[in-house]
């Protein structure tokens, strides 16, 4: 019979995203235990889905001849807007049906175990700060750079949510007010609309049009919706001429929106996760750059450093099942 290892309590995690639901038995130093895998969720009822998670974490507990009272408790993470008072979905634009749905008390009338909710960049933040780059840093910013943007943000050892439970929607900051490129919320001149993966089919046209740059990676007959972040780091590592300066760009609005996260929180760290990291060096050097350059002269120490997240692929559900423990206790071990 397997039991519980003695590196702290055993959390559950749920990344509950549009396309797959990630279900992992983390023990109280982040290492996954075991996990499991759902994609077949997309379109469902949400009690259907509730019932499909709930499985799962009996699953993941069966298999290792564990009762449900093992467990310490249950973290949710999920994207979009997400009330973490009342464990409820406001809105996610993936999950089409949930809004308003009281996911968090479904669950855990399903189980029997706490559940915590809370959005999955938020989740991903602490468990930065637990386990990963940001340890020793009780002030610190995560941002993620994927399809969207957005941040989680640890002020005082505690995540700091706001008044609403939103903060952190860097993503929804603008950054041009004049940009004709649209974010998906609707709005113009949104960060999100100018540095995630989700506009670069856009950026790239627009590109092509105020440069006339060349390109043998982003040709005439790619849908936009074709043109990805991989897409664009194998150009970049051709030395494309449009890939290079799209990576670029993108660098330069992050870099403006990392100068008004610092402006307004002031964070002794700034941590950097999600795939257009993947970019790397090109990329990374570039908004480094251009940070410590929005900020010359307007402070008396060194800008704070911009690291790389440390807990690669598993970094949402280790931060989902992060999630109680921020409740619990607010310190790293």
């Amino acid at each position: 019979m397997v039991h519980p290892d003695d590196s702290g309590p055993l959390l559950c995690g749920v990344d509950l995203g549009g396309t797959k639901i990630v279900t992992a038995l983390v023990s109280g130093d982040g290492t996954v235990r075991d996990k499991r895998f759902i994609r077949d969720h997309r379109g469902q009822p949400p009690l259907v889905v509730v019932d499909r998670i709930a499985r799962q974490v009996r699953e993941l507990l069966a298999s290792r001849e564990l009762p449900l009272s093992a467990l310490s408790g249950i973290g949710v993470g999920t994207s979009g807007h997400v009330d973490y008072r009342n464990r409820r979905i406001i809105m996610n634009s993936n999950l089409p049906g949930f809004a308003g749905f009281p996911l968090g008390q479904a669950l855990e009338d399903s189980l029997g175990v706490a559940v915590s909710l809370d959005n999955d960049a938020n989740a991903q933040a602490y468990a930065e700060y637990r386990f990963g780059a940001g340890r020793g840093f009780p002030d610190m910013a995560f941002v993620t750079v994927s399809t969207g943007i957005g941040a989680g943000l640890v002020l005082g050892g505690r995540l700091y949510r706001g008044v609403t439970g939103t903060a952190g929607e860097l993503g929804h900051t603008i950054v041009e007010p004049a940009g004709i490129i649209r974010c998906g919320c609707g709005r113009q001149g949104c960060l999100m609309a100018h540095a995630a993966g989700l506009c670069l089919g856009q950026t790239a046209r627009e590109l092509q049009e105020e440069e006339a740059l060349p390109s043998e990676v982003i040709t005439d007959d790619l849908q936009d919706q074709e043109i990805t972040g991989e897409l664009i780091g194998r150009g970049l590592a051709q030395g494309d001429p449009l890939c290079c300066r799209l990576i670029q760009r993108y660098a330069d609005y992050l870099a403006i929106g990392l100068n008004n996260l610092f402006q307004l929180l002031d964070p002794g760290l700034i941590v950097l996760g999600g795939g257009l990291t993947a970019w790397g060096a090109p990329y990374l050097d570039r908004v480094r750059a251009r940070f410590a350059r929005h900020l010359e002269g307007m402070t008396t120490a060194e800008p704070p450093e911009i690291r790389l997240a440390r807990l690669g692929a598993d970094a949402a559900v280790v931060g989902a099942a992060s999630l109680p423990l921020e409740q619990v206790s607010p310190e790293p071990r």
